[in-house]
């Protein structure tokens, strides 16, 4: 269910901007989230009289002064904390997983498919074969167990 974003005192901003941190090493020019997230996916969340919304989308809303209603806060840099409005886009769900696609993240588990991500190479022509013997006998003694 859909919630609106609130107009944003200066309270809340000033906080917003407490738990945002820019310019750290390693992150480029995201502006990481500092502040709570939801425990699963690593996607910031920010309070607002009471409630949670994602700190992605506050940040869009902030910067921009549209809430996005119902449509999803895409990010450009693929970093779930990062907050700064220049990596965010707004998208329907489906343009979301469009995005996904083409950035090959969505859905890989390479134990589904016996493929790495990065080619469409089956594992065993990737790895030398002392690794693929070292892995055959880690499996059979998993199964052996």
């Amino acid at each position: 269910m859909y919630i609106k974003i609130p107009n944003l005192t200066r309270k809340n901003i000033k906080n917003f901007y407490k738990k945002t941190w820019k310019n750290i090493s390693g992150f480029g020019d995201c502006w990481i989230w500092m502040g709570a997230n939801d425990g699963i996916s690593g996607y910031g969340k920010f309070g607002i009289g009471g409630r949670m919304f994602g700190a992605h989308r506050v940040s869009y809303f902030l910067h921009t002064g549209d809430d996005p209603g119902e449509k999803f806060i895409c990010h450009h840099c693929d970093e779930p904390r990062c907050v700064n409005p220049s990596h965010l886009f707004i998208g329907t769900p489906r343009e979301n997983k469009l995005d996904s696609i083409k950035k090959g993240r969505h859905g890989y588990n390479p134990y589904r498919d016996g493929k790495n991500m990065l080619t469409s190479m089956p594992i065993e022509e990737q790895l030398d074969k002392q690794e693929l013997e070292r892995m055959m006998k880690l499996k059979k003694n998993k199964n052996d167990a």
